[in-house]
């Protein structure tokens, strides 16, 4: 990247063959379902307001990948658009896509005291007595 991009903000940009792509993001989806695999019904609805939302913020190269847990699935969203989000914009856009609501509400609040990794997803749960009680299959 040239001095030149750094100097006008443009350090958080992908570069390709001299064309900027744009800014890279990641959204992590917490996916709970009562019947422990996400249903069809979810699946419409987050297909539905991914769409949306692919349009509003112009999302380009979206990539995802899914991991299955015992209570549902966790979802890694990747993307790229010409418009700069703030780590607020993410947590709004994971609840939006009906990641975990109490999940979002912890990264909200984690975002707000300034937390520099905020946006986990973890692979294993442990209830008070370290007994494991989830885990990505």
């Amino acid at each position: 990247m040239r001095s030149q991009d750094l100097k006008h903000g443009l350090s958080k940009r992908e570069k390709v063959i001299g064309k900027t792509v744009g800014f890279p993001y990641t959204l992590k989806l917490d996916l709970d379902d009562p019947n422990s695999a996400v249903s069809e019904q979810v699946w419409g609805i987050i297909y539905h307001r991914l769409t949306a939302v692919e349009k509003f913020f112009r999302m380009k190269n979206i990539n995802t990948v899914t991991k299955l847990t015992k209570h549902g699935s966790h979802d890694i969203i990747t993307f790229t658009t010409d418009k700069q989000l703030t780590d607020y914009d993410i947590v709004f856009l994971q609840l939006l896509l009906l990641s975990d609501w109490k999940r979002e509400l912890f990264n909200w609040l984690r975002v707000r005291s300034g937390c520099k990794k905020w946006n986990v997803l973890y692979k294993q749960k442990f209830d008070k007595n370290m007994k494991l009680i989830s885990r990505e299959i």
